[in-house]
């Protein structure tokens, strides 16, 4: 059978379903913006790519393995950098490396279908601090941003710090990850997250507060 009739008529409440996901990630991460620019916990983060968000999608192509991709990115994702230490005239994405020495991200995964992560129930979110390195400390933080994105969901793990953090590293033999240096990384289910407070609590200030101890630490 060309159409299958059965998914054919779960399509219409299957697209609001994916609509209302997206909202409420853009909800989310609205909120995130605003909680991590009051310095409560004595940092104050920035949001790049101020306007989008960071994705999987590519260009549509129909013999493509994924081609849902554009419809139905499986991660969304943001990095947020210490805008204290950016000029005010500068972008924060042309921002040379070695005026950053720690880079934020948080992103949210769908769940399912990723090659390099196990599945799981329902959505997930992942959220830490990375201190990448390059051979060029003058490279754009947006280029080593998209590196990272690219490239650190397929990295190792190489422990679990005694505040609950996930350490890990950059792979040296992928020759296209040009990132070498470290990450810590939490994992929730996004069901967790379900209010501000638990945004708060559970995300903004652990990672406020390991961002603010790393940076004190130098």
């Amino acid at each position: 059978m060309l159409i299958k009739t059965d998914e054919y008529k779960n399509l219409v409440d299957g697209y609001w379903q994916v609509a209302g996901y997206h909202r409420q990630l853009q909800v989310f991460y609205q909120f995130l913006d605003v909680q991590f620019k009051t310095q409560e916990y004595a940092v104050k983060l920035e949001p790049m790519r101020y306007s989008k968000l960071f994705t999987m999608s590519e260009d549509y192509n129909i013999n493509a393995v994924y081609p849902v991709y554009i419809w139905l990115p499986q991660w969304y994702g943001r990095f947020y950098v210490n805008s204290m230490s950016i000029p005010a005239d500068m972008a924060l994405e042309d921002c040379p490396l070695e005026r950053v020495k720690y880079l934020a991200f948080v992103w949210n995964w769908i769940g399912f279908n990723d090659p390099y992560v196990p599945d799981t129930k329902e959505p997930d979110c992942w959220f830490g601090i990375t201190k990448p390195e390059t051979e060029n400390a003058a490279d754009r933080l947006e280029k080593v941003a998209q590196i990272i994105w690219d490239h650190l969901r397929i990295k190792l793990i190489d422990e679990e710090t005694s505040d609950g953090w996930l350490k890990g590293h950059y792979n040296e033999d992928k020759p296209e990850c040009s990132v070498t240096g470290w990450w810590l990384l939490k994992r929730l289910p996004l069901s967790q997250l379900a209010d501000s407070y638990q945004v708060e609590q559970l995300l903004v200030r652990p990672i406020c507060e390991k961002y603010s101890e790393l940076s004190n630490a130098q």
